[in-house]
Parts: structure tokens; sequence; C-alpha cells
């Protein structure tokens, strides 16, 4: 080997070595991953979401709870806050995956006596009718409970740029005549199927052993 061809293998080992050396100091630098992954397959039980959104539907509903949340601050104002959770009644809705539960949703509303306002359209969606003069000022939960309505929900992609999506009561309106109506002949259908049932017998009252003078001379068991 002539003295050119020499050098071009010095060369060519000390580009070899230094390739080695980066390479290492390369492997060095990376972080270093602890522990071996496990060959073993395995199944796990991956739980649902608590919260179901509401379906975006028109159906109808029942109030089950109303809730006085006093005075609150929301979007820059001040405001006595009460809010009502409607729950689904309509057997053509589906349940919730969770728990088979019906649907629910609340309605807030700034409490107000104004006609136009939610708290106001909602309270007379309820009651079938317009507000009395003493009505207006003066709500009683009482009148609401357990009162069936109907409503709308929509949904809608919250503003802050999240793209969440959430559900919403866009309406509360009385039931519809129809309705009344279907609703006044179950509760008669109900009523006289209750009758035609056979009385269920009461137990036979047993008699009392206890002696009158020990319970202040009454001639009745206690």
């Amino acid at each position: 080997m002539n003295g050119q061809g020499q050098h071009h293998s010095q060369a060519y080992q000390q580009y070899q070595q230094n390739q080695q050396s980066q390479g290492q100091q390369a492997q060095n630098q990376q972080p270093q991953i602890q522990g071996q992954a496990s060959k073993q397959s395995f199944s796990v039980n991956v739980p649902l979401p608590d919260f179901e959104m509401h379906p975006a539907v028109t159906t109808m509903g029942r109030i089950t709870d109303i809730v006085n949340e006093g005075m609150v601050t929301k979007y820059g104002d001040t405001f006595h806050s009460v809010y009502f959770e409607i729950t689904c009644a309509s057997p053509h809705v589906s349940v919730r995956e969770t728990d088979g539960l019906p649907h629910s949703i609340r309605r807030y509303t700034k409490v107000s006596g104004h006609p136009e306002s939610n708290f106001y359209k909602i309270r007379k969606a309820v009651l079938g009718r317009d507000l009395k003069s003493e009505e207006i000022v003066d709500f009683n939960t009482e009148d609401y409970m357990g009162k069936l309505v109907n409503y709308t929900v929509v949904h809608q992609v919250k503003t802050d740029g999240s793209g969440q999506e959430y559900a919403k009561v866009d309406s509360v309106t009385e039931l519809t005549v129809d309705q009344v109506a279907a609703m006044q002949q179950q509760e008669a259908q109900q009523q006289a199927q209750h009758q035609q049932q056979p009385p269920v017998e009461q137990p036979a009252q047993q008699e009392s052993h206890v002696h009158p003078d020990s319970t202040g001379g009454d001639d009745f068991p206690f």
C-alpha cells in the first residue's frame, strides 16, 4: 500500500471512531426509561361519565325541584335567582345510560314580576293560565311542585373558545288541550281499575291482655 492509500485508510478509521463517539454521547444525553412494559394482557372496567347531557328535544316534563339561590352575581348583574328542575316525563325520550333514570335539567330564572321574564313565563306555563295580581307578588313553591309542562331543550356551544357543547332550556310552555284531556282520561282509567280491585283484608286486631288499671283506667289497648 502506498503512502496515499495508507493515509486514506487512517482517515477512514478516524472517521468511524468519531461517529461512534458522537453516537455514544447522543445516547447518554437521551432520557433513561426505567422499567419494562408487561407482556401480559389485561382488561379494566372504564367508568362512564357521571354527567349526561339532556337530549335536544321538545317533550313533556315534571317540576321536581325548586331551589332558592338567593342573591347571586352573574354576567355583571346582581339579582335574586331561583331555578326550576324539570324531569322528563315522556316515555318516548331515552333515559340516562348511567343509571336508567329520566333526564333532568335546570331552568335558571331571575325573580321578576315582569310578564316577559322567564320567571313569570314558567309560572304561567305551570298554572296553565295568567297569574292573578296576588300571585305575581307572592310565590309559593307548593303551587308548582310536581306539575307538568312542555319544555324544549337545545344544544349550544360555549363562547369561551373551548368548543364544549351544553344543553339549555329554550322555552317552557303549558300543556295543550289534548294533553290535558289525555291525562284526565288516564287518571279516570286508573281510578276505575283501583275501584275494581278487591278490598284488601285487614288482619284481625288482637285483644289486649293489659289490665285496664295498668293503662290509666282506659278500656282499649294502646
